[in-house]
């Protein structure tokens, strides 16, 4: 839904007072997130596919072609150059975006270029971009198929048929999209909403049931963060794994899960936090990049809490224990487990 809408935005984006920058981010590698990027190239209007670019070729590319830009490996760029592009990308989120730079023989000349423009990047840790930036971001988190799931592979599909559908119903609808102003939904915060706004003036144009999905999506995406260090997340759902196969429960609560991942002597939950161990937070903060979520849950005929059902851990167990499995390098082995830090 939300990449459907962010696609649409590509062709109407100067229509509007806010552009969102779209991170797509998953717990590991090898999720898709280069996947969605070699989707949208096909799709989005004027695409600028990039891996490797400097500051200067952003703001002068953003400002010369006004095009929906696109960062693949956006972790793997050098820090410095990374810093420099998340202030660019901060910036050109709303029309007002302006990046001046002093140039000309003598470097008297101020020179102003527009930052303004729709922006979509991947990498794994949403915390390689500053706090700034991922205000003004969706997140999107992909997750890794499971070996049972059959996808279509992306080869030579001709997209040339959507574009154009886009442009036509953008220039059908450009009066509205300039003027139009959307609802939000109250449980978003003020931040959120501008970025939404966009999305949801589209929806509402589009009609249906389109609102409706945007909604859900947004409140699905909005709140929890996902961003949990690849190792320590991964190493949480092999302890957690190991909780339900030897308690043959098929619900804990998250205290009583806290409680056990901390007495368990073989694992190294006890000496976090200054050995004050993990915490119900810690685990919520870790599990929230598989979008599992702590839930209230019925532990017996009278007694129900806030914890974890093991149904809801079958997909990223699949799909990410198996991996370490396969390799002889389980998560749940004493050996692999001690040095891994907290």
């Amino acid at each position: 839904t939300i990449l459907a809408l962010w696609t649409v935005h590509t062709y109407s984006w100067e229509l509007c007072e806010y552009s969102p920058i779209v991170a797509i981010t998953s717990p590991v590698k090898c999720c898709g997130k280069s996947r969605v990027l070699d989707v949208l190239e096909r799709l989005v209007n004027k695409p600028f596919r990039t891996g490797n670019m400097s500051e200067a070729v952003l703001f002068r590319v953003l400002d010369a072609k006004k095009p929906a830009v696109l960062i693949d490996e956006f972790d793997t760029i050098p820090e410095e150059r990374r810093d420099a592009l998340a202030n660019i990308l901060k910036h050109g989120n709303h029309r007002s975006g302006r990046v001046h730079r002093v140039e000309g023989e003598a470097k008297k000349e101020v020179v102003e270029f527009c930052a303004f423009g729709p922006k979509a990047l991947a990498c794994i840790k949403l915390s390689t971009l500053d706090g700034a930036t991922v205000s003004r971001c969706i997140n999107i988190r992909m997750q890794r198929k499971k070996s049972a799931q059959k996808v279509a592979r992306l080869r030579r599909y001709d997209c040339s048929e959507w574009q154009r559908k886009c442009v036509r119903w953008t220039s059908d609808h450009q009066n509205q999209i300039e003027s139009a102003t959307a609802e939000m939904p109250d449980e978003l915060g003020d931040r959120e909403q501008d970025i939404y706004e966009p999305l949801f003036v589209l929806a509402n144009l589009c009609g249906g049931d389109w609102p409706e999905k945007l909604k859900n999506a947004a409140l699905a995406l909005c709140g929890d963060s996902a961003d949990a260090p690849e190792d320590t997340a991964v190493m949480l759902l092999g302890w957690i794994k190991t909780y339900f196969d030897q308690s043959g429960f098929d619900k804990v609560s998250s205290a009583a899960l806290v409680t056990w991942l901390n007495e368990r002597p073989d694992a190294p939950f006890a000496a976090w936090n200054d050995k004050g161990g993990i915490t119900q937070n810690g685990v919520r903060r870790l599990l929230a990049g598989f979008d599992i979520r702590p839930e209230t849950v019925r532990l017996n005929l009278s007694t129900t809490a806030k914890g974890y059902a093991r149904k809801w851990f079958d997909d990223a167990f699949e799909s990410y224990l198996k991996t370490q499995d396969e390799n002889s390098n389980t998560v749940t082995s004493p050996e692999n487990i001690a040095d891994s830090g907290g």
